[in-house]
């Protein structure tokens, strides 16, 4: 099993779940709103300086479902370049 750490500008929250509802993909899943941070984009710290905010979901998957979700990562880099999302993933079992 996979986790995967997603991280994503909340612009860009709904394109993220719609497009893993029609490949039928990351079904199951932890979400956190209201996330603060900087990373290569612009900061999202909910301020007045700052007003945007991010999003942060923890999936855990089985090694084959990796592939699509880091293809439709992909594609929001491509269609969104400006929006910052960053995706870590990490080896886990369940206890």
């Amino acid at each position: 099993m996979q986790k995967l750490e997603i991280i994503m500008s909340a612009a860009i929250d709904n394109d993220f779940m719609h497009r893993c509802e029609v490949r039928g993909i990351a079904q199951h899943y932890t979400k956190v709103e209201n996330v603060f941070g900087k990373g290569n984009q612009n900061p999202k710290l909910g301020n007045e300086v700052w007003p945007q905010e991010n999003v942060h979901y923890m999936i855990v998957v089985r090694e084959e479902e990796v592939e699509p979700i880091r293809m439709v990562i992909n594609s929001l880099r491509r269609d969104f370049p400006d929006d910052g999302i960053a995706c870590f993933i990490t080896p886990c079992e369940e206890i």
